[in-house]
């Protein structure tokens, strides 16, 4: 398993640099709950409505 992991390692390490981000967001996303996406949906939503708040005065 270790081999595996530390021949993935170096492969991923001689990547460029935006192909080692693509992977690393690839990798993050698939550590998130199934309901993650929803989560970040609503946290968007709310946070587009603070901004609207904020324009209008109102916060």
């Amino acid at each position: 398993m270790l081999d595996g992991f530390e021949e993935i390692l170096r492969a991923s390490l001689a990547l460029p640099a935006g192909a080692r981000a693509m992977l690393a967001d690839h990798l993050l996303e698939s550590l998130d709950g199934p309901d993650q996406k929803r989560v970040d949906a609503l946290w968007g939503e709310e946070a587009k409505q603070k901004l609207r708040e904020i324009d209008e005065g109102k916060a």
